[in-house]
């Protein structure tokens, strides 16, 4: 805190005015002395300052120098180090030839490899096919004549459904009580064309007897397309790189 000159009020900085007396305060002038010790220290400084940048430069000039002169020295030393070793025998001349590094030459090769490559084909394939027919009015009628006698009259129309005709057999079969008796009828059929098949049993006395049939229709051998799957080999080539 500062003092008015006038009523000696204290004041801060910041006042224009005394809050006392009303003096304006800038009116009077403020007397600034010097400390002698200050300016010592500051001229002290400045000097050291000075012979700090002398010291740098003298140290940035000097070291080219001397690092040029120790590069001399060092390769002074080992051409006397080396004429040493070699006047003295303990090694070879090559020892101190520059090495001469081999040149590999490379080049590239095909190297083939085999792979199987799939493919489709189409293959025949063989099977037996039987033709197709019909059949209506079996019968199987126990008779009697007087020139035959008792007998059982069997029969079957069979109708051929295919575009080309054939030979066609009918199986029939009697049986008793003393057995069962087969005998086969064969005819050839027309395509689209129909036939009957008959057979007369005799000898049936007072028996019961009950009649069966089978049919054995014409077939032929035919082929059916199927679809299969190969292999071929294919060589084919792999780009290797050989030095020597």
């Amino acid at each position: 805190m500062k003092k008015c000159k006038k009523c000696g009020s204290s004041y801060s900085d910041s006042k224009k005015f005394c809050g006392k007396c009303g003096t304006k305060l800038s009116d009077f002038t403020r007397i600034t002395r010097t400390n002698p010790n200050i300016m010592k220290n500051k001229f002290v400084i400045g000097g050291i300052s000075v012979g700090i940048i002398l010291v740098a430069f003298i140290m940035l000039w000097a070291t080219p120098y001397a690092t040029t002169v120790t590069q001399v020295e060092i390769a002074d030393n080992s051409k006397n180090e080396q004429s040493e070793v070699i006047s003295s025998g303990a090694g070879s001349p090559s020892q101190y030839e520059p090495s001469i590094q081999k040149q590999v030459a490379c080049r590239y090769v095909q190297e083939p490899y085999t792979v199987q490559v799939p493919y489709t084909y189409m293959d025949q394939v063989p099977y037996y096919y039987s033709y197709k027919y019909l059949t209506s009015n079996g019968k199987c009628e126990h008779l009697f004549d007087f020139s035959k006698g008792e007998y059982v009259f069997a029969s079957l129309d069979v109708a051929n459904t295919e575009n080309t005709g054939g030979a066609f057999s009918v199986d029939f079969s009697f049986r008793t009580l003393e057995g069962t008796t087969t005998e086969t009828v064969s005819y050839y059929v027309n395509s689209h064309s129909a036939a009957t098949f008959s057979k007369i049993f005799d000898n049936v006395v007072g028996q019961d007897v009950e009649c069966s049939y089978v049919v054995n229709g014409p077939g032929e051998t035919r082929y059916n397309q199927v679809e299969r799957v190969g292999y071929n080999d294919e060589v084919r080539y792999n780009t290797v790189e050989v030095c020597e």
